[in-house]
């Protein structure tokens, strides 16, 4: 069964507030990044349909698109990643195998794979804005980067091509996790 929403075909129907406003809501968020985008994929076009901006969190997938994450060794061991079947066995190196797709690309780019994935967000249209999380200053000002990655179509179809949506292994948490964000 596909991700559920909660920016849904069934979101569209007039807000409660106040008269002539469709939606309450200003904005969406949802994790979206390239190997992570099936259910952004879905709330998009409601969003867009509504005029609500779409807040795309983890876009650099928990740091395995900046391609610091390895092997689980790479995770400190105090840290919940280790838990996400993303970054575990199997998934982790399926996952890596994608992420030498971006490599190569970011490579033709010169560009971090990094910038390259938000520059690609960034992208797709002014309503979606990316916010990738990082506890040092050299990953913002390399994410900051991202603005000056110029993207055509053409790249940034090679780049989805380059990673399907829904080729990604594993979920984004445990099942349990996963269950309680009703996905």
């Amino acid at each position: 069964m596909p991700p559920r929403s909660r920016c849904s075909p069934s979101f569209r129907r007039p807000g409660r507030g106040a008269p002539g406003v469709e939606s309450p809501a200003s904005r969406k968020g949802t994790p979206n990044s390239v190997p992570y985008r099936t259910e952004a994929e879905t709330a998009l076009p409601v969003c867009r349909e509504l005029g609500i901006s779409f807040v795309a969190y983890s876009p650099l997938g928990r740091s395995v698109l900046t391609g610091s994450v390895r092997t689980p060794d790479d995770i400190p061991p105090e840290d919940r990643r280790r838990d996400h079947p993303r970054f575990q066995g199997e998934n982790l190196s399926r996952n890596l195998e994608l992420l030498r797709h971006v490599e190569a690309i970011a490579r033709d780019k010169r560009c971090t794979t990094g910038q390259l994935v938000l520059a690609w967000l960034l992208a797709q249209g002014p309503d979606i804005v990316p916010i990738p999380g990082t506890k040092h200053a050299s990953r913002l000002e390399e994410n900051v980067g991202a603005v000056d990655v110029a993207l055509d179509p053409d790249d940034v179809r090679r780049i989805a091509e380059a990673v399907p949506a829904g080729a990604a292994a594993g979920t984004r948490y445990p099942e349990a996790m996963m269950r309680a964000l009703y996905l």
